[in-house]
């Protein structure tokens, strides 16, 4: 059997000794009842940088056409102003309307969690 080596064995946290900052912020969002949860989150998950998405325990209310629901989402900056950064986000957030997101609204400073 023959291995074959592709690039050097790193991972991708470890590119070349560069610091990866980590941060987390909690966004409160309205989303219309019928909306696809699933693609909204996955679709934060997409957005550059962004690498957790979870949902606050016991954070959703609900209500008669939409649900309130806060997300936790941790991220890294790579070599973008954090409040660019977060600016792009939010941009990035407003094209979700499609799959039923109403609102949103930062409900937290981002905090450093890790390096």
């Amino acid at each position: 059997m023959m291995r074959i080596a592709i690039g050097p064995k790193i991972t991708l946290n470890e590119l070349r000794g560069t610091k990866r900052d980590i941060y987390e912020v909690l966004y409160r969002m309205k989303i219309s009842v019928d909306a696809n949860f699933e693609q909204i989150k996955t679709d934060i998950r997409a957005i550059k940088g962004v690498s957790i998405v979870s949902a606050v325990p016991k954070s959703k209310e609900e209500g008669a056409t939409f649900e309130h629901i806060t997300y936790r989402i941790k991220f890294v900056p790579y070599k973008t102003a954090l409040k660019d950064f977060l600016y792009n986000l939010e941009v990035s957030f407003r094209e979700l309307n499609k799959y039923g997101l109403i609102t949103f609204s930062r409900v937290s400073t981002p905090a450093k969690k890790e390096s």
